[in-house]
């Protein structure tokens, strides 16, 4: 039997401390939480067993920015399982605070396991270096941990930085121990996002799927990159074999340029 489910990405809610291309965003284009919204409605009528947001959930907020979010999840999918994961964007004590309800002081990573009907999903936090990302040795010692012993329905892994994408300056920084540890797992597939670019692909033998934003999209092409209005998520089911099946879900037909930069540009920052 298949089993439902959505990865979306980088919703970057518009919030006091959002820059102003994000402010642009929300006055010229669309709102992000107008598309948040959309997406979920969707996501309620497929009966979404869960939700993977693989991070930048809210642009530079605060607490009560996340739980603005909590709540829209609360609205539309009520009981449906929430897993996020950092994004360069997020702010760790305000998610834990605001999303998770955790009074937390610190900034320590996130990284979190859930159990969902023998479906193991194991979190990283690769949200270290800004635009690059990198995943720490303790990170890889807890995810060793874990993987010692297979789950059930085997194991999903997600972070916010792609392994493997379309341009090297937004991929993660790994090292050859994390990558012989993943491909000697039971990890099934790899869910990410940062690209704002829907993209398949592979790292250590194991599927990797990166959601396109739900706020703006970026394409990049030679030495440049395009950001434009696209959003969209990606529909997903799970078999029973441990297979997983995606479709890119596009939220607007009509697709507007908004700016468009150099590679090199775009390494100095993202727009913030």
């Amino acid at each position: 039997m298949l089993m439902p489910f959505a990865h979306i990405s980088d919703t970057h809610l518009d919030c006091p401390g959002s820059s102003d291309f994000i402010k642009r965003l929300h006055r010229e284009v669309r709102d992000p939480l107008e598309n948040l919204t959309c997406c979920l409605q969707e996501l309620a009528a497929r009966k979404v067993a869960f939700v993977l947001h693989t991070g930048d959930m809210v642009h530079e907020g605060d607490a009560g920015d996340y739980a603005i979010l909590r709540r829209l999840f609360d609205k539309y999918l009520p009981g449906v399982p929430v897993i996020a994961a950092m994004g360069n964007h997020d702010h760790r004590a305000a998610f834990r605070e605001g999303f998770l309800g955790i009074p937390s002081p610190g900034d320590e990573d996130f990284t979190q396991e859930v159990v969902l009907d023998g479906l193991r999903i194991l979190v990283l936090d690769s949200a270290k270096s800004g635009l690059i990302g990198s995943v720490s040795d303790a990170q890889v010692d807890w995810l060793e941990e874990r993987l010692a012993s297979p789950a059930p329905r085997g194991t999903f892994l997600m972070m916010h930085h792609p392994t493997v994408c379309e341009h090297p300056a937004m991929a993660l920084e790994v090292s050859p121990e994390f990558s012989s540890l993943v491909e000697n797992s039971d990890i099934h597939a790899i869910f990410t996002g940062h690209t704002h670019s829907n993209y398949n692909g592979f790292f250590a033998g194991k599927p990797l799927y990166t959601a396109d934003s739900l706020a703006f999209g970026m394409l990049y092409i030679q030495s440049e990159v395009i950001y434009t209005s696209r959003s969209s998520y990606n529909l997903c089911w799970l078999d029973e074999q441990g297979q997983v099946t995606t479709h890119n879900q596009l939220l607007y037909p009509e697709v507007q340029v908004l700016q468009r930069k150099s590679i090199a540009q775009m390494i100095q920052g993202l727009p913030r």
